[in-house]
């Protein structure tokens, strides 16, 4: 894969709630590993064809409508609390 994760990984506090998953083709475990490292929320190996359009579908009803999300309000409290 080779990707540098502070390209793809929001690390502002403004955008460190966006949730990045790497969707890949790749099948080396070193990349699986630095992706983690670096912050992704999920890493998923591409399906060709029916099966990949099924995942993305999937991956996008649990996103939309079954995750669920602090408000900006409490983020925000959180983030002081840690500083």
């Amino acid at each position: 894969m080779s990707f540098d994760g502070s390209e793809i990984v929001p690390v502002d506090d403004n955008t460190r709630a966006i949730f990045v998953i790497v969707l890949t083709s790749c099948k080396e475990e070193k990349d699986l590993a630095t992706s983690y490292n670096l912050g992704v929320n999920g890493y998923i190996r591409r399906l060709v064809g029916f099966e990949f359009r099924k995942m993305v579908h999937t991956l996008g009803l649990f996103w939309l409508l079954l995750n669920q999300l602090p408000s900006q309000q409490t983020l925000n409290a959180s983030a002081e609390k840690s500083e």
